[in-house]
């Protein structure tokens, strides 16, 4: 049976601020389109020495595929500007560490201002790896803090869960059989920053 995996994190994120102005200057204009994006932490400190990369679509973010140019590298103020982009929406990956932006906002949302100065303001979060190994010949479902997020794990199998939001969570296994009594576990533990949590069942 194919694992399918649903993922629904609360995160606190701020708001993305896209505006546009333009320069003075004897053109009275900026002459082209840029993208000026400042990375800041939960704490709401500049993140310098984040790598920032454009891509056209989620489906290449996800996919770290068809970027656009070179990715870029925060400042002292974690801030990178990307120049003589098109006038469109972009999609962006923030990384530095485990922290990224990958659970919080990752696109501008509407088309770039044409010749202008676009601003976006991305809050970036610590991450791990969830893995969940079922050594059972029965398929589980597995429950993340009381949401489903897989709906069969096959017996035999692992599957892992990359760029889960840190913090404590409560995994509830439940085996998907025909006996009355099925096997229906709970764990409990801290995921952190980096690391990886192992939950083996049953």
């Amino acid at each position: 049976m194919k694992t399918k995996v649903f993922i629904s994190f609360a995160v606190s994120c701020a708001a993305v601020l896209i505006i546009s102005c333009s320069k003075s200057g004897s053109s009275g204009s900026v002459s082209s389109t840029l993208l000026q994006i400042t990375v800041t932490n939960g704490f709401g400190f500049p993140v310098s020495g984040a790598a920032v990369s454009l891509y056209l679509s989620k489906n290449d973010l996800d996919s770290q595929i068809n970027r656009v140019g070179n990715p870029l590298t925060t400042d002292a103020g974690g801030t990178v500007t990307f120049h003589d982009l098109s006038a469109i929406n972009y999609f962006w990956y923030i990384e530095k560490g485990c922290q990224n932006n990958y659970n919080g906002i990752i696109s501008s949302a509407n088309a770039l201002k044409e010749n202008a100065l676009n601003i976006a303001s991305i809050l970036v979060s610590e991450t791990g790896e969830m893995k969940f190994v079922n050594t059972s010949a029965q398929p589980y479902r597995i429950f993340l803090n009381g949401s489903l997020i897989i709906d069969s794990l096959p017996g035999l199998s692992l599957k892992s869960i990359m760029k889960v939001p840190t913090g404590f969570y409560i995994i509830r296994v439940l085996e998907i059989t025909s006996d009355p009594s099925p096997t229906d576990k709970i764990y409990t533990g801290n995921l952190n920053c980096g690391d990886t949590f192992v939950t083996t069942f049953p």
